[in-house]
């Protein structure tokens, strides 16, 4: 079962504590596996200062980290992230603001590139058809 990879969540889909059970009474968590593509992997990993060593072989992030305008709620029975989101809340405290700046200047700039390349890829399938 998926918990959540975040430093210092201890949220999970099984043997809930307490202060998640209160958590959930106003709002269903969800957990989302790390996206594969390394760039992308890359973004998350630094957003929430984790390690790629740190990581188990399958990690998820809970949807407590993400803000409420990432999800694509369309569905009734299933909370999907929307194609571009990256975790924006996390509980690292012990990073220094000038870092966490850097990180978020990085952390656009490939948020952009990954977006363009994106956008390439669906015109020019658009035009195939």
């Amino acid at each position: 079962m998926p918990h959540c990879a975040a430093i210092r969540c201890t949220h999970k889909s099984s043997a809930k504590s307490k202060a998640q059970l209160e958590i959930e009474k106003r709002t269903k968590i969800s957990y989302h596996r790390f996206l594969k593509k390394i760039y992308e992997r890359k973004i998350w990993i630094n957003r929430m200062g984790l390690t790629e060593a740190s990581l188990q072989k399958y990690p998820y992030l809970c949807s407590c980290h993400f803000s409420s305008d990432s999800f694509d709620r369309t569905l009734v029975c299933k909370i999907r992230l929307k194609y571009f989101a990256v975790p924006s809340i996390h509980n690292v405290q012990d990073v220094s603001n000038t870092a966490a700046f850097d990180n978020d200047v990085v952390d656009n700039v490939v948020v952009n590139m990954v977006a363009k390349e994106k956008t390439k890829i669906k015109h020019s399938r658009k035009l195939k058809n």
